[in-house]
């Protein structure tokens, strides 16, 4: 049987400051290219599963694993969005300089992007629909552009696993629409996504993982509808 890439078992972990676990005896397997939708009600820990997995929370007790191997920070291979990126929205940073900024992981200190490089970033900007916005400061786009600049971002750096928390909350309708064709066109690409709208993930998603007590929880036959008239 294939490595599974991402596998966690007996996974524990608390936020950061916290003193008690919020995810306990966490265990799911997803193989690559999987579409899995993590859903729960606010403070199950969906967010603290997508950090641990991006490498950003410490395990208490478990293992989190991704291509086989314990996750680690800045791993080129995941990209975590947060519901709401860290960082300075009035930096004078350009649409294309952020999503070049995905190649930065596979250069070192001293190479500088080159046009190979930056032809990447040109497509990824291409399949966000972000050409045209290209050199606009990144302060200057809606939520649902900004959104679609980290999702480049992310396709620029050529992460294999896609962490999203929450991404179609708030979204406009067309970055809406690029969002679900993007995940309908990404074969090769493991998607975990937090989200309480499960209308929008049912169409895309092949897993649903619900978190709930601090587990995931197995499926019955109604929890869905359950969790979306409770959303």
């Amino acid at each position: 049987m294939p490595t599974p890439v991402i596998e966690c078992s007996a996974l524990a972990v608390a936020p950061q400051g916290a003193i008690r676990a919020v995810l306990k005896n966490v265990s799911f397997r997803l193989s690559t290219g999987s579409r899995a939708a993590l859903v729960g009600s606010n403070g199950s820990g969906k967010t603290t599963l997508l950090k641990t997995l991006a490498g950003l929370l410490p395990p208490l007790d478990g293992t989190a694993l991704i291509g086989g191997v314990p996750v680690a920070p800045a791993n080129h291979r995941i990209a975590y969005l947060a519901q709401r990126p860290q960082v300075e929205w009035h930096f004078p940073v350009t649409v294309e300089r952020t999503v070049l900024a995905g190649r930065y992981v596979h250069l070192g200190w001293f190479r500088r992007p080159d046009a190979t490089d930056r032809g990447i970033a040109a497509s990824a900007l291409e399949q966000m629909k972000l050409t045209s916005l290209a050199k606009r400061p990144l302060h200057a786009l809606s939520g649902g552009q900004q959104q679609r600049v980290f999702l480049a971002r992310a396709l620029c750096q050529g992460a294999k696993v896609l962490l999203l928390d929450e991404p179609f909350t708030g979204l406009d309708s067309e970055s809406r629409k690029i969002l679900e064709a993007f995940l309908e066109n990404s074969p090769a690409l493991t998607v975990l996504m937090a989200t309480h709208e499960l209308t929008c993930a049912t169409p895309h998603f092949d897993a649903f993982l619900k978190i709930q007590d601090g587990t995931i929880q197995p499926e019955t036959d109604n929890w869905r509808e359950r969790i979306s008239a409770s959303s």
